[in-house]
């Protein structure tokens, strides 16, 4: 028997399997294939660390001769002070037994400006003690008042009320006005489609008029784009949206290039939801625009968290409702 084996060990370079092909290429010679084994040796964990909500450490295990890992409660944004036991953030420290910053909040996002994440750490971050801000008019002119490096943003109106928070980078842009104008905003691995969603409906309660757009797809039926529509002449109870067939080719510029898109879904939002209906049924206006689109997937937004998505099924319309 002649054993075969790789004098070093493959290394794999990402997520994946492993695909093991064996054959007998020997002219008049028999080989049996009886031993194949694969042997895995995981890479060990130098340190692992699990945290309560608020950044109070639950379990920690580490090997003693490894380096300490500096950055601690939520990743590489906080940086574990051993001696006086806070986090230090880009602009401020964090005391997590407590859960408050020992400093004042720069910027005034919360009623305290020594909360932790506006009191939801499950569902808020803080990346470094402040976020980038946008400032709205009364005309709905959008302009940058700060910019800080982490990846979320927020929008104020002109009194200082927050509108929104917690905004992926990609979506807001300076001196831009999506009232009179709409927005095409690229989706990636920073700027997400839920984080889209979320913001429209966020700045459709508080301009109280339904902001509707469309998800547009790629050859391949990737979602690379989401176009919100202007809102201006808008109401509490309807909104004017341009009709794009499902299937039909929209000629688009990216990357100072023409490429064609096509429409992937349909949405709009339901701040008050609309008369004789709720927040997330269709109305009869949308059951029309789901009839003009060819059967287009519509998502409507209905403002308390709840989400429902009608298509057509063999010419009749159907609805599934959902939560977030």
């Amino acid at each position: 028997m002649n054993p075969v084996s790789f004098a070093n060990p493959i290394r794999p370079q990402q997520k994946g399997y492993i695909y093991i092909w064996v054959s007998n290429e020997s002219e008049n010679t028999k080989v049996w294939f009886d031993d194949l084994k694969v042997t895995h040796r995981s890479r060990r964990v130098t340190q692992a660390t699990d945290y309560y909500a608020y950044g109070s450490v639950l379990r920690e295990q580490k090997t003693p001769e490894e380096l300490t890992y500096r950055y601690k409660y939520q990743g590489q944004y906080a940086e574990k002070d051993e001696e006086t036991g806070w986090s230090h953030f880009e602009l401020r420290e964090y005391y997590a037994i407590i859960g408050r910053w020992t400093s004042k909040d720069p910027v005034g996002q919360y009623w305290s400006p020594y909360v932790g994440m506006g009191n939801d750490p499950v569902n808020r971050t803080d990346p470094d003690g402040g976020l980038d801000d946008y400032e709205m008019d009364k005309k709905g002119n959008i302009t940058l008042v700060k910019t800080t490096t982490d990846n979320f943003d927020r929008l104020f109106n002109h009194k200082g009320n927050l509108i929104a928070d917690n905004i992926d980078k990609g979506i807001l842009r300076n001196n831009i006005n999506i009232s009179l104008s709409g927005l095409m905003i690229d989706i990636n691995s920073i700027t997400t489609r839920s984080s889209v969603l979320d913001f429209t409906e966020s700045l459709s309660k508080y301009v109280k008029k339904e902001i509707s757009g469309y998800g547009l797809q790629d050859a391949s039926n990737n979602l690379v784009r989401i176009k919100l529509e202007r809102y201006k002449d808008n109401k509490t109870y309807g909104a004017n949206s341009v009709v794009y067939p499902q299937g039909v080719n929209i000629p688009t510029l990216m990357n100072g290039s023409i490429v064609n898109l096509t429409a992937k879904w349909h949405f709009h939002t339901h701040p008050g939801g609309y008369k004789g209906g709720g927040l997330v049924n269709p109305s009869p206006a949308d059951l029309k625009h789901l009839q003009l689109t060819n059967g287009l997937p519509h998502i409507i937004l209905g403002g308390q968290g709840g989400i429902s998505n009608t298509t057509l099924f063999n010419g009749t319309p159907q609805t599934l409702q959902f939560q977030r």
